[in-house]
């Protein structure tokens, strides 16, 4: 593996670990430029609750899925990456910890499951064009519309 290969890894992984921790700060509510930061504008996402296709649907659909949350914690972990030159296949597993509004129900949802995507070198650096979340298993009531 030459030097080129290690920080594109590298790379690949701080990018989901930013997705992530952006998840949790809740920098998509006032940042209307989040989704690019992460996704291509082509970008596609399937979770539990529905496909997303573009990067303005990445937004809105996780700020109206976040809606209903506290607070969250995801945690991702095991990333593996496949380069393949500008693109590469990752996998990641993810657990996931929401805390609910007052009177949203149970005050805590928990899912755990793996995420698998395809991401691609931008003049902006790597994002994310294909990401699919699959769940495993859960624990509590999650809202209805939730996405994890």
């Amino acid at each position: 593996m030459d030097l080129q290969q290690i920080t594109d890894r590298l790379d690949i992984e701080r990018l989901v670990n930013q997705y992530l921790r952006s998840l949790d700060n809740k920098s998509y509510e006032n940042d209307d430029r989040w989704a690019h930061r992460y996704f291509t504008e082509d970008a596609w996402s399937g979770t539990p609750v529905g496909v997303y296709e573009g990067a303005d649907a990445q937004l809105s659909s996780t700020r109206r899925g976040m809606a209903p949350f506290e607070g969250t914690v995801h945690f991702g972990s095991n990333v593996m990456v496949e380069l393949d030159g500008d693109r590469a296949e990752v996998r990641w597993n993810q657990l996931s910890t929401h805390r609910l509004r007052e009177g949203e129900g149970d005050r805590l949802f928990f899912s755990g499951g793996h995420v698998e995507a395809e991401v691609v070198r931008t003049g902006e650096g790597w994002r994310m064009r294909r990401m699919r979340l699959a769940i495993a298993w859960t624990q509590g009531t999650p809202p209805i519309g939730a996405v994890s």
